[in-house]
């Protein structure tokens, strides 16, 4: 799965701050914590079927930005995510992932309204195209 890689990516690039051994930081996997107010938090998304011939499997990545009750707060960290992922191709992630492709699955963020506390939300789908390397023992 790529979903590491592209969080290291986008800490990399500074739109967040990814700290995986702790509750601090701006970036998240797998959840959504009730603080701070701006966020990024990427899950993992139904994606197309892989082909066992080529090695390579297709992920989705749904990522979702959460800001302050300015909706402008979220919706430009979201463009900047879309403006970072959407086309990146051919790259190796931070992780150790050789990315083939990476491509947004709408022509920017989308609204999602506010939570329960009035902040802002955004969603961001990508489909991305990873290797796969499997271990191929004889019998």
């Amino acid at each position: 799965m790529s979903l590491r890689g592209i969080a290291l990516y986008l800490h990399a690039a500074g739109a967040g701050i990814l700290n995986e051994t702790g509750s601090t930081g701006t970036i998240y996997l797998f959840h959504l914590p009730a603080s701070p107010d701006s966020i990024i938090s990427l899950f993992p998304a139904p994606g197309a079927p892989s082909s066992g011939t080529f090695g390579y499997d297709n992920p989705s990545i749904q990522i979702r930005v959460r800001g302050t009750n300015d909706p402008r707060v979220a919706y430009n960290k979201a463009a900047e995510i879309y403006a970072l992922l959407h086309g990146l191709h051919q790259v190796t992630l931070p992780d150790g992932t050789w990315l083939l492709k990476c491509l947004g699955m709408s022509s920017g963020p989308v609204p999602m309204g506010t939570d329960n506390n009035g902040r802002y939300e955004f969603v961001l789908r990508f489909d991305t195209e990873i290797e796969n390397i499997t271990i191929h023992r004889e019998n």
